[in-house]
């Protein structure tokens, strides 16, 4: 592929520090959102004068919503990354916009679901462009450090914005994260470069990039894996903050502090997934990290038992098992399809809104019957997932054994 956002095979983008920092800045503002909803969903419905099951539903919309961002990343395979990210970012700060002037249930979907979309282009678009420009034996590493931003959101911005609706209402981190949207934008294009379009047309005749997506059936089953394993961390994830408040009476402030446990979890997975993708490849650790998630969902209720401690030690074994293969995802598929990437890496990203959307879906009337039925539901899932990640083979596995 001839395109001027790629390199020498050995050599690193020009700004390749500065953009790490400044996709993993992004990163920590864009998830912020999207993570926010589970510990004060409960919040965010007293504030809209809803019930659990109607916030619930707004989550459920807004998950499903990511099913349009395959379509929109597959615009990207022919365009610019840098496009693409920029495209992100903007309806991520159209999202927060709409609800700080027009804050109703209506709006709060709309709102959830632009800045879900949006964060889904822009994570989508850079990684592509982070493929495409840096090196293969330093590719997975790079992708690892930028998904710091994931755990960071869970340990600096959850906290702060606890602080925000504690002190100011529901309604104050729209406003301040659509700012700082604002400013990424423009931090964007000053750092990252133009670039040409991504597919070029070749000899190798490239396919527009969704139907290679749907026509391959290893690229298939990686959207799946993420599809299952997505939807179980939801079902856990979606109740579990109305769990811990029921279960030890925690104040809005108290739920933004517990959830770091979280978020210290996700910052350990990354060097655990550093270690090993370097040791033993991303399938592998994908595999490990699924089957850890697996046990650790049905041991949360019995650790819960003991205790607040308990059901913190529970939280943080099952984010830092799931965070595994959700980080060692990424560096697996780029080297599935390498002629459309941003479309797999889209329908991937659509995949995690689809899995959570179901996710959220089921979680509620799991949860009447009781916490213990959503970790069994997850232990599942997390199983079936385990055994999708057997059909997924990379592109150069696919030319020596084709499936």
């Amino acid at each position: 592929m001839s395109t001027s956002e790629q390199t020498s095979p050995m050599t690193k983008p020009k700004h390749y520090n500065l953009e790490i920092l400044l996709f993993s800045s992004i990163r920590i503002l864009v998830h912020a959102m999207m993570r926010m909803v589970y510990p004060f969903l409960a919040v965010f419905g007293r504030g809209l004068g809803v019930d659990l099951t109607t916030i619930s539903l707004a989550v459920t919309i807004r998950n499903f919503a990511a099913i349009l961002v395959p379509f929109i990343t597959s615009i990207f395979d022919k365009r610019s990354r840098r496009s693409g990210m920029l495209t992100g970012m903007g309806l991520f700060v159209l999202g927060c916009a709409v609800i700080t002037f027009w804050p109703t249930f209506i709006v709060f979907i709309l709102a959830l679901s632009l800045t879900f979309i949006g964060m889904h282009v822009f994570v989508a678009s850079m990684q592509a462009y982070q493929s495409d420009t840096i090196p293969l034996p330093i590719r997975g590493q790079a992708i690892v450090i930028t998904s710091t931003g994931w755990a960071l959101s869970f340990v600096v911005a959850v906290p702060l914005i606890g602080f925000l609706i504690g002190r100011f209402g529901w309604l104050s981190p729209f406003p301040v994260m659509g700012v700082f949207g604002v400013i990424s934008i423009f931090c964007l294009l000053w750092l990252v470069p133009r670039g040409k379009k991504a597919i070029t047309d070749q000899a190798e005749k490239v396919q527009h990039g969704i139907l290679q997506v749907f026509t391959s059936s290893t690229a298939i089953a990686g959207v799946l894996m993420i599809l299952f394993f997505c939807a179980a961390h939801e079902i856990v994830n979606l109740v579990f903050g109305v769990w811990m408040e029921d279960n030890y009476g925690l104040s809005i402030n108290a739920l933004g502090v517990a959830s770091t446990v979280i978020g210290l979890a996700e910052l350990l997975s990354v060097a655990a997934v550093s270690w090993l993708i370097a040791k033993l490849g991303a399938k592998r650790a994908v595999a490990i990290g699924l089957l850890f998630s697996a046990i650790t969902a049905i041991a949360i209720p019995w650790l819960g038992s003991f205790g607040l401690w308990g059901a913190e030690l529970g939280l943080f074994l099952f984010n830092l098992s799931f965070q595994i293969p959700f980080i060692a995802y990424a560096p697996l598929l780029t080297e599935v399809l390498p002629f459309a990437r941003a479309s797999l890496l889209g329908a991937t990203l659509a995949s995690v809104g689809v899995g959570r959307m179901l996710g959220a879906l089921a979680a509620p009337y799991l949860f009447v019957w009781g916490f213990q039925f959503n970790a069994l539901a997850a232990m599942v899932l997390f199983l079936i997932s385990l055994f999708t990640l057997s059909k997924v083979k990379t592109y150069q596995e696919q030319a020596i054994n084709p499936i």
